[in-house]
């Protein structure tokens, strides 16, 4: 079978990604990630999906970096739940969430 289309790949650390507590990683029924994305792309794409509240910058910068703990002023940490298909959710689910509210519409697990 021949398919067309982009492939988006991540490179995440350890401190972006979680999984469910006392599983293995392969066998965990979900993962989280947290990723620091442009406000505007974020605001953007929510509006794209019909939610429309102000994204406000949160995201702050990693201890090694030189502006330590400081926030961010163009950037929002954006947290992906990632639940595997299950009987309840059969196609499983993707949750996109930015300070605290849904910055995107639910989707099926990638």
């Amino acid at each position: 079978m021949l398919r067309e289309g982009e492939i988006g790949c991540w490179v995440l650390g350890q401190h972006e990604v979680g999984w469910q507590p006392g599983t293995m990683f392969y066998d965990s029924r979900y993962y989280t990630v947290r990723k620091a994305q442009p406000v505007e792309e974020v605001q953007r794409r929510a509006e794209a999906d019909g939610l429309h509240h102000e994204i406000k910058p949160d995201a702050m910068s990693a201890p090694h970096e030189s502006r330590r703990g400081e926030e961010t002023a163009d950037l929002v940490f954006v947290y992906h739940y990632l639940e595997r298909p299950c009987p309840e959710y059969p196609f499983g689910r993707w949750l996109q969430l930015a300070n605290g509210k849904p910055c995107a519409k639910e989707r099926e697990y990638p």
